[in-house]
């Protein structure tokens, strides 16, 4: 380990007066805001799959806690908390109780409710479990905050209008239900100009920072959790692209005194070039399978130290990739990437106690 790259970046990340990660990229030069927070995971997000985790809930808790973690992210709950013989939410709580972690639960879950906007529907079925878990659990001490399972990047005109509504519908729901929590939301942004992907429309980070920064103020947002690699989740997006969209979301936080934490997204598409992603999603287009994950931890610990720089907190998505107690081999090993992550969160801990 003393010798790999991810050591060599733990190394470089430390800066001396405040123990706290710092590094400049080869490959991209500039000044660095500085850190805000250690280029560590505090949590996840956990899509449960009950039938899987409720007979291994302590040992992914855990796991979790031995990588550092302190905060719970949950999605598909729905029918969990409708379901009054379903314990296995409570289990969840109690064990977070015990730990004295935080707990962020989504406000519903939906499907594919963007190609239909049925805004009256969504309001009614964030109504029902809202009330369903305010009545079960939000008397949990680790019960923190929730999240507003609608991710977007941004939108305009008609569309604008509606997905604030529900917002503000949901602001509206959560807060006299369980005051003190925190309201959530995990946007992307769009990188892809040359419309590589498909035609969706692209917003400069100004724009996009003017939009979010009404949006937050309007639904009264606590906290932003800035995806890291964009809507493209590719390796091709740069640190300048990434670092102008988490400023102007940093700057949409700030003034509406919300928190902005990064979500860094621990597996991504490999490509190095706008080029080779187009040349690539191409040819997995022809063969009709899927663009292939990767998992590094060199890259990550790149990530991590990006969003460091810019946030009060770092979570993820991608934790079924590095879950060690339900193995996976889709992307890589699961317990071996876990353990890569250990290591790196030993090296970065150490290093700020040693500066």
């Amino acid at each position: 380990m003393a010798n790999s790259p991810v050591h060599f970046l733990v190394c470089l990340f430390v800066i001396l007066a405040g123990g706290v990660a710092r590094a400049a990229s080869s490959t991209d030069a500039g000044a660095e805001p500085p850190p805000q927070c250690q280029p560590v995971i505090s949590g996840v997000l956990w899509w449960l799959t009950p039938a899987a985790e409720r007979p291994k809930l302590n040992a992914i808790l855990d796991a979790m806690e031995q990588a550092g973690m302190d905060t719970l992210w949950l999605l598909n709950t729905t029918r969990l908390a409708a379901d009054p013989k379903d314990a296995f939410l409570e289990e969840i709580y109690s064990e977070a109780d015990r730990r004295k972690w935080r707990v962020i639960i989504e406000t519903s879950h939906v499907g594919d409710w963007y190609h239909r906007w049925d805004v009256p529907a969504l309001k009614e079925a964030d109504r029902r479990h809202v009330e369903n878990v305010t009545r079960r659990y939000s008397r949990h001490p680790s019960f923190y905050g929730w999240y507003i399972n609608y991710e977007i990047y941004m939108e305009w005109g008609e569309k604008s209008d509606k997905i604030r509504e529900l917002y503000r519908h949901i602001g509206h729901l959560t807060r006299p239900a369980t005051p003190g929590a925190k309201l959530t939301i995990s946007p992307f942004f769009l990188a892809d100009q040359r419309q590589i992907r498909g035609n969706f429309r692209y917003a400069s980070p100004e724009e996009y920072g003017r939009w979010w920064q009404e949006t937050i103020r309007d639904a009264g947002i606590d906290i932003v959790m800035l995806q890291d690699s964009g809507a493209e989740h590719c390796e091709c997006v740069d640190k300048t692209t990434r670092a102008a969209f988490f400023s102007a979301m940093k700057g949409a936080c700030k003034a509406n005194g919300a928190q902005l934490w990064g979500n860094v997204e621990m597996v991504e598409y490999r490509a190095k070039s706008w080029d080779e992603f187009a040349r690539r999603l191409a040819e997995y287009r022809a063969a009709k399978v899927e663009y292939p994950w990767s998992f590094d931890m060199t890259r990550n610990a790149w990530k991590l130290n990006l969003a460091s720089r810019y946030s009060t907190r770092i979570v993820s998505w991608g934790w079924e990739f590095w879950n060690p107690v339900i193995p996976k081999e889709k992307v890589g090993n699961s317990r071996e990437n876990y353990a890569t992550y250990l290591r790196y969160h030993r090296d970065v801990m150490r290093a700020s106690k040693n500066p």
